[in-house]
């Protein structure tokens, strides 16, 4: 049977090696090689190739590097040996490189399984840091794009009610009619499933499930987003009762469902059982406000007001559904507009208690007062996982800043 040297490390040594020397050098080889495969085997033999090329390669290697530095670097009179002092300075450099190079794989071939700890720790460690900035890029330093993202703001209500984020209807009505510092505030209901039917034939009860969000009609323009083709929602289509129900598509289902065809405006969907009408794409890079939810489709909030139970929830005081975020106006801060808000809050607090707030004791009116809505950075959208899982976050990276430094 005929046996052939590995072809990689051959490949290296006809790479390297002069060409008055190569043939010779390659035959050798080829001869020993054949006789340690018939005295020890194929993998003894592969093995001791491996390492011939080592052994071989390198000196070639250092001779080629240093007469392309003789060749590369003019030489001036007046110094030893007709080298000038880079010349010098390279060769001794690459000289020490390549033997600590040798030196760590002898001792790595010594040591197969101090090797092998070494491999699996580098590839551990390597990993788990990659894994962590990848969580930590995604939950704490992934801006939305939106235009200008450090003028956007989350609306964080600290009351016994809400988890964390949702608040009620009323209090976005407020801050759009009596808010001072802010161009523009707008909520979301958050991404729900639905049977999706995109013929609008009205089967959407055997269409896929997507994910659908409703939103107030001014969402894109406070986000500063623009649609690549036809438009955005608009505070004109997000009102109670609308014959025209209309419908914004994000990139992925125009391109999964539509292939990117542009006469997809003006098409019919079916949202359980809801025929709505396409009237634009999201730009690609655009998938919704929260952290780690895609959404497919945008609609009109009010849409969700179709039921005498639906349509109560934008009126309720006590029904906390939507998530808030806005835009400060320019010049004005996050400290501003949190004594804004605080102010109007607690009218809307006071006036929703009614008479029995006079008539509540100081402490009880104290308590009750101490509820309010905390405004934080919303260049980043919003994330339940966020919330928990920031200051560990924040932690560790402190952690892994010290270590390096």
């Amino acid at each position: 049977m005929t046996t052939t040297p590995p072809r990689f490390p051959q490949w290296i040594i006809s790479l390297l090696v002069v060409p008055d020397d190569r043939g010779f050098l390659i035959s050798d080889l080829a001869e020993e090689f054949d006789s340690i495969v018939r005295l020890r085997g194929i993998s003894a033999a592969n093995r001791w190739y491996w390492l011939q090329m080592m052994r071989s390669a390198v000196p070639c290697l250092r001779r080629r590097v240093k007469a392309i530095v003789r060749r590369k670097i003019p030489t001036f009179q007046g110094l030893p040996e007709g080298k000038t002092t880079m010349q010098r300075r390279l060769s001794n450099l690459f000289e020490t490189t390549i033997g600590d190079i040798r030196y760590g794989f002898r001792c790595l071939l010594k040591s197969p399984v101090f090797t092998v700890v070494a491999v699996l720790s580098l590839a551990l460690g390597i990993g788990a840091n990659t894994a962590m900035f990848s969580m930590i890029n995604v939950l704490l330093l992934r801006q939305l794009p939106a235009k200008d993202p450090g003028r956007l703001v989350l609306f964080i209500p600290i009351a016994p009610h809400s988890d964390g984020f949702n608040m009620p209807y009323p209090v976005m009505e407020r801050l759009r009619k009596d808010g001072k510092s802010f161009d523009s505030v707008f909520a979301s209901a958050g991404a729900t499933s639905f049977r999706l039917d995109a013929t609008g034939a009205g089967n959407a009860g055997k269409g896929e499930i997507m994910r659908a969000e409703g939103v107030s009609g001014g969402m894109f323009a406070v986000l500063g987003i623009n649609a690549i083709i036809g438009r955005t929602l608009s505070e004109d289509d997000d009102r109670q009762n609308n014959p025209n129900p209309v419908a914004v598509i994000s990139y992925n289902l125009w391109k999964t469902k539509f292939g990117l065809d542009p006469s997809v405006l003006g098409k019919s969907i079916t949202i359980d059982d809801e025929i709505i009408t396409i009237v634009g794409v999201a730009p690609p890079a655009f998938t919704g406000v929260e952290v780690g939810s895609v959404s497919d489709v945008w609609y009109p909030i009010w849409m969700m007001a179709k039921t005498p139970n639906g349509a109560a929830r934008f009126t309720r005081f006590s029904s906390w559904w939507i998530t808030m975020l806005g835009r400060l106006k320019t010049g004005v801060s996050i400290k501003q507009g949190q004594a804004e808000i605080d102010v109007i809050y607690h009218q809307m607090l006071v006036e929703q208690a009614g008479p029995a707030f006079n008539k509540a004791s100081a402490d009880a009116q104290a308590e009750y007062l101490n509820r309010r809505i905390e405004l934080q950075p919303g260049g980043a959208g919003f994330s339940r996982l966020r919330k928990k899982f920031a200051q560990p976050l924040r932690t560790q990276k402190r952690r892994s800043f010290l270590l390096r430094h």
